[in-house]
């Protein structure tokens, strides 16, 4: 009875979803083994018993080291182990986010399983000594065949394009095994500058099991409503080049008509929750995102999500996509509880073809005020 040996191998495999399980089939003949001079009844016992093996993987992984007392204290609600995900990555220790880690900055945080994607795994030590599983990542470890045909080159950071291809590009392989996937960017566990907050664990399960047709989650910007204006505010701290967004701002003005692209509404992608499994309507949206922000040579995502998600209309009138308010506008015990979500509100775009929606402005949306 290999009962038990079975329940420990699951059991080591369930705290290790980086690692792939393989099997061999035991269907060798005498006449095949004899093929590679080998004795048949040396070989055979009394049953055929597959061997299961894992291939250690390229990227070396990190374990976590046991729960701090802080972390101890949280717990999870049944069922609930391989539901969501926390995720976050920093590469080339960009702006110091990993040196500047500090454990006291997300109180929820605990509760979930935290994967962290980096290449600097000893500069990251300190996260594993608070319970993240890290993985080491090559620094050139965007696929070319990921990337566009077309490039407008921009002065980017090291581990900038490597960044948004673990936002948008795909779904790195560790987090798969769960359902959902929680975004966080690394500066939430920092300074914090921009004032996310993690969902509390239990109040987020509760509201994807509430949920379970929505795909992404989302969080309203705090500053700015609409698309446009963080073209215009990005452009005004150079983030953005002129240029550049105007190429852009041609595109979907075109597409849409300018009319509907200065209400496309702006969201807070510092933290969101994805569906990792079964969206193919989802994951070609994230995927377009990447590959537009490195063709038109852009730099700020909040400045093409919305409307890759356009392309979608009519995914958006129901759950497929909710919206949440700015965490850090609510009263503190009211943070991380998932309350006053709803259908992010989208333009209407003319059913005529996407020429009859183009406005006479030859410029596309030139209008909106992005001047040399």
């Amino acid at each position: 009875n290999q009962w038990g040996v079975v329940r420990a191998v699951q059991e080591w495999l369930a705290r290790h979803p980086e690692l792939e399980v393989y099997h061999t089939i035991e269907n060798f003949t005498r006449t095949s083994l004899a093929q590679d001079g080998m004795d048949y009844d040396l070989v055979i016992t009394n049953t055929y018993n597959p061997s299961w093996y894992v291939f250690k993987p390229r990227s070396n992984v990190i374990a976590p080291m046991a729960k701090s007392a802080q972390c101890g204290s949280t717990s999870r609600t049944a069922g609930a182990q391989k539901l969501v995900v926390l995720f976050s990555y920093n590469f080339g220790n960009f702006r110091g986010e990993i040196s500047h880690y500090r454990k006291q900055t997300q109180k929820f945080s605990c509760a979930y399983d935290r994967f962290f994607f980096t290449d600097l795994v000893d500069v990251a030590r300190p996260l594993a000594d608070d319970g993240w599983i890290l993985f080491k990542v090559s620094a050139d470890d965007v696929p070319f065949e990921a990337l566009p045909r077309v490039i407008i080159p921009r002065d980017v950071s090291d581990g900038w394009k490597l960044t948004k291809y673990f936002k948008f590009g795909h779904i790195p392989r560790a987090l798969r095994s769960y359902e959902y996937a929680l975004h966080v960017d690394a500066s939430a566990f920092a300074r914090n500058l921009n004032g996310y907050v993690v969902p509390e664990f239990a109040h987020l399960s509760r509201f994807l099991r509430l949920h379970n047709s929505t795909e992404l989650v989302l969080w309203k910007h705090g500053l700015r409503s609409h698309a446009v204006q963080e073209w215009k505010t990005t452009v005004g701290y150079g983030m953005e080049k002129v240029p550049n967004i105007r190429g852009f701002a041609r595109s979907v003005g075109h597409r849409f008509g300018c009319a509907a692209v200065s209400k496309v509404p702006l969201f807070e992608l510092g933290v969101f929750v994805r569906k990792n499994n079964n969206t193919p309507v989802l994951n070609h949206m994230f995927v377009n995102t990447f590959r537009t922000l490195i063709a038109y040579g852009l730099k700020r995502d909040q400045n093409v999500l919305p409307f890759a998600m356009m392309y979608y209309l009519n995914m958006t009138k129901g759950n497929w996509v909710l919206q949440c308010p700015k965490e850090a506008k609510l009263r503190n015990h009211e943070r991380g509880m998932m309350g006053g979500c709803g259908a992010p509100v989208f333009p209407s775009v003319s059913t005529r073809s996407p020429g009859a929606a183009h406005t006479s402005h030859h410029d596309g949306c030139g209008h909106f005020g992005l001047t040399h």
